[in-house]
């Protein structure tokens, strides 16, 4: 069976465009990365334009075999009355949908959204919500013209996020956040690249908190590559959460510093119901030394977390340290961004998932349900006992 062409409604997406509120990049980068990968593999990708409240008709989706969406795209289909066909329909979802969660008007499972069993539903995050189907990212390679030489880089760190509400207690958010900055400061120079117009100010609040943070302009896609090239550690505060330039970090070989919460998280108006316990979940399965997830309120752990950092760093950045002595696994990360765990977020890894996405649209039966029988059965749709 050849499925050549896919519709493409990243209906969220649209809804945010021009807002001035945070909201996730890493969602953007998501659906950029699916276009380009489907293309990739040899499909015609038809893009949906965003055309206010003008949605996909039912001859709008018959030419295609495959279908990518998400929650507003379902809705916005109930409301004009034509719902993304279940039988070839994935929705990109960055949290996850465990099922959970029932009676929610916008992500309970209740109808339309039970006419699409939960492993349709495209995560960011790897293994998080395991009934799901796990798609993240493809974070960019390092570039294979370097050769066999080492990239120069500096003893410092960059800040992770471009907007920081939450180094300011005022707005709801605990104080472990700007005190982890202040204290990273102690370790290495940080610098901070960050929209110095954002509504909330994240510029004048690293200056408060923080006043030694180099701050810069938000940077071009090259110019962060190579700021993250030339620099030994990527630092979080705990927020925002699974953003995926921590990979893109790793992928280029700088080490990655994130906070464990000091107690479990469920999030708020989210369909799931797990706890989360850090910034990125999976960076919590990277190892060490190149990613680190610290107690953000041991402060003599986190001394002794650079102290490692800087033993790594030196014994390959070192000149008098004879080359006998280097570790090669350490070298090879940081000349090519090889770790353990890469190929989860690696284009090869992104492309094979989103083949995999490819290969399993077919015509849902029962069994796709099998879960959600035994949980709410009252809410599924009567294809979904069918045998």
């Amino acid at each position: 069976r050849e499925i050549t062409s896919a519709l493409v409604w990243p209906q969220a997406a649209y809804l945010h465009f021009g807002v001035k509120r945070v909201w996730s990049l890493g969602e953007y980068t998501q659906w950029a990365d699916l276009c380009a990968a489907l293309a990739t593999l040899g499909l015609e990708v038809t893009l949906w334009p965003f055309k206010g409240k003008k949605y996909p008709t039912a001859s709008s989706y018959e030419p295609h075999r495959l279908v990518y969406t998400d929650y507003n795209g379902v809705h916005a289909g109930k409301g004009a009355g034509v719902l993304p066909p279940p039988d070839k329909t994935w929705l990109l979802d960055t949290f996850g949908t465990d099922g959970t969660v029932v009676q929610h008007d916008f992500f309970g499972r209740i109808s339309p959204l039970t006419e699409y069993p939960l492993h349709r539903f495209l995560t960011l995050v790897p293994g998080y919500s395991s009934r799901n189907t796990f798609l993240g990212v493809a974070a960019v390679a390092q570039s294979s013209d370097r050769g066999s030489s080492l990239p120069p880089r500096r003893w410092q760190c960059v800040l992770w996020s471009k907007v920081h509400p939450w180094l300011a207690e005022s707005n709801g958010f605990p104080a472990y956040h700007w005190k982890l900055l202040r204290e990273y400061t102690k370790y290495c120079k940080v610098i901070a690249t960050v929209d110095s117009k954002d509504t909330y100010q994240t510029a004048e609040l690293i200056r408060n908190c923080c006043p030694d943070v180099e701050i810069r302009e938000v940077q071009s896609p090259k110019d962060f590559q190579e700021l993250l090239l030339g620099s030994a550690v990527y630092v979080g505060v705990g927020e925002p959460l699974i953003a995926p330039s921590c990979f893109e970090a790793l992928s280029l070989g700088t080490h990655v510093v994130q906070p464990r919460f000091p107690e479990p998280r469920q999030l708020k108006n989210k369909p799931i119901t797990q706890n989360w316990t850090s910034q990125h979940p999976f960076l919590e399965q990277v190892p060490e030394p190149y990613a680190f997830t610290v107690d953000p309120l041991d402060f003599e752990a986190l001394a002794t977390t650079f102290r490692t950092l800087r033993h790594a760093f030196d014994s390959i950045y070192t000149e008098e340290r004879p080359v006998s002595f280097t570790d090669k696994a350490l070298r090879e990360f940081y000349m090519s961004g090889e770790y353990p765990g890469r190929e989860e977020f690696s284009i090869s890894g992104f492309l094979k998932r989103v083949a995999g996405t490819v290969t399993k649209t077919r015509t849902l039966d029962a069994a796709d349900w099998d879960w959600e029988r035994g949980d709410h059965p009252q809410q599924l749709p009567l294809r979904a006992f069918k045998k």
